[in-house]
């Protein structure tokens, strides 16, 4: 089996990122997550496909386990960027999108970029746990431009559990940016003898 475990504040179990036109993550992770508005920027015409970010699977078999103790230690953290960006500081928070959605930019519109699709799968006997204040089981993000560019879905299957943190600002899964009209609509599904919830 496989088990990762953390321990301490912003000591997240997985980031699995990818960010098209530059970027990554700059930030302290035990800050209070902040979730800008996604998918602000008016791409120009053309062939902005270099921006893009990646596609990302990520998949926790049975008897594998993700469990992290600390404030803002999230479980598993799955973002595709298109346009650049990833995850900064803004107003003192932890900020989670792409670099228009930071700072409104009027050149970021030649660089945004599409997000990527992002496919989330716990098997039966597998599970994700946290316990601190404002933790999160699962954040899934996938955003970009909007006009022309368009985001893959957001695809999220639990057969396993899924178990977020204490306080207000915790919850087992949060789903941002993604499907829209122009392809598949996000997905969450929890199978016969799957759960979420939080502490």
């Amino acid at each position: 089996y496989s088990t990762i475990a953390t321990y301490g504040n912003g000591a997240w179990g997985i980031l699995a990122q990818s960010v098209g036109g530059g970027g990554g993550m700059a930030a302290d992770p035990s800050l209070p997550l902040y979730l800008p508005s996604l998918q602000a920027a008016n791409q120009v015409a053309g062939d902005n496909s270099l921006t893009n970010g990646g596609n990302l699977s990520v998949e926790l078999h049975a008897g594998g386990s993700i469990s992290t103790s600390g404030n803002y230690a999230h479980g598993l953290v799955a973002q595709s960027v298109g346009g650049s960006g990833g995850i900064a500081i803004v107003n003192g928070q932890l900020a989670i999108g792409n670099s228009y959605s930071f700072n409104y930019s009027p050149d970021a519109q030649y660089y945004a970029g599409a997000g990527g699709t992002i496919i989330i799968n716990l098997d039966a006997g597998s599970y994700i746990s946290t316990s601190g204040k404002g933790s999160v089981g699962i954040i899934a993000q996938s955003t970009g431009g909007t006009q022309y560019a368009s985001n893959g879905s957001i695809q999220i299957s639990i057969s396993g559990n899924v178990i977020g943190g204490t306080g207000s600002d915790a919850a087992g899964i949060i789903v941002s940016g993604g499907g829209n009209s122009l392809v598949a609509p996000n997905t969450i599904t929890i199978n016969s003898g799957g759960f979420v919830q939080t502490q």
